[in-house]
């Protein structure tokens, strides 16, 4: 059972991201408002409801701006527009994630992301987890747009998570379109910090790219990452994926590839790519110990994550 509360009681969301506070499975439920900055302790146990969220950066169905620290069981169904760094769940974010789902639309210009718009460290010590998370809702934009996370640096760790939701352009013809990811649309070294490889397992992207008639395609994109490159005298790493999947011939006009790399000075080396597999094949498969067989039509019948089957019973 949820825990109403309006806007005007925002306040007392703060409790819930307080050590020691609990609610079980039960969240508090917010109707028309949204975090602009997340509390040093995180943030814990929302739900965003029958909203629409806009603004022009740092613009995020629950958070506009996060930090290193969790964000655990947010949901979020609102409509999400922004110009740039815009996500279902956060516009930026340099902490965890966790067992928290996107469900509303998600549109802007520039790093957008059904999740996280972007992710961008502040320490060497950040490092950016999504765990077992999920997006479902319709990502529309130009420049760096994935099924999970716009743009992030290496630092990524991606694990027990999937995207089911439509990603793709707007209908304007005068942006540069570039970057689609199925799961994270651009990743760049940093070379400020110590650099981690970037990580994705036991994940699959279901979703579609779309790109709508008129607009020029982007020069990349991948079904698990839409840009794996390098900024000038960016420093050389490897990325791991392990175990991730992603439905064959959802790419639009672009053959079927889980990642697309800088043919130029392109740091990356990727140790292990994504399976290619028909609807039917990933509908009967679990991508790792975290998934479920889903014998519903919720998420289309695509694996579901097992938290998840407390709020289909």
């Amino acid at each position: 059972m949820l825990e109403t509360r309006t806007s005007e009681d925002l306040a007392k969301l703060w409790y819930a991201s307080m050590p020691g506070y609990s609610r079980s499975s039960r969240f508090v439920d917010v109707r028309r408002n949204v975090i602009a900055a997340a509390p040093s302790v995180g943030i814990r146990n929302i739900r965003l409801a029958d909203s629409s969220v806009s603004g022009r950066y740092f613009v995020g169905g629950i958070i506009g701006r996060g930090g290193n620290n969790t964000i655990y069981r947010a949901d979020s169904y609102a409509t999400v527009r922004g110009t740039g760094i815009v996500g279902g769940i956060a516009g930026w974010h340099s902490g965890r994630l966790e067992r928290s789902r996107n469900f509303g639309g998600v549109v802007g210009a520039e790093s957008v992301g059904g999740l996280i718009g972007v992710f961008s460290p502040q320490s060497a010590t950040d490092v950016f987890n999504i765990v077992q998370s999920a997006n479902t809702g319709v990502i529309f934009g130009y420049y760096g747009v994935g099924g999970l996370v716009g743009s992030a640096t290496e630092h990524a760790v991606i694990r027990d998570s999937y995207n089911t939701g439509r990603f793709g352009t707007g209908n304007r013809d005068d942006f540069h379109v570039n970057n689609f990811g199925g799961l994270i649309g651009s990743i760049f070294p940093d070379s400020s910090f110590p650099t981690p490889n970037p990580t994705i397992v036991n994940s699959y992207n279901a979703g579609r790219l779309r790109v709508a008639p008129g607009v020029s395609p982007p020069d990349f994109a991948g079904a698990i990452i839409g840009y794996a490159g390098s900024y000038s005298g960016g420093v050389t790493a490897s990325a791991f994926i392990s175990n991730a999947y992603y439905l064959s011939g959802s790419l639009d006009v672009f053959p079927d590839v889980a990642v697309q790399a800088a043919s130029w000075n392109s740091p990356f080396h990727f140790r292990f790519l994504g399976n290619p597999v028909h609807a039917g094949v990933l509908k009967n498969l679990t991508p790792g110990p975290a998934f479920v067989i889903n014998n519903t039509s919720f998420n289309n019948g695509f694996p579901i994550l097992a938290w998840e089957l407390e709020y289909l019973n």
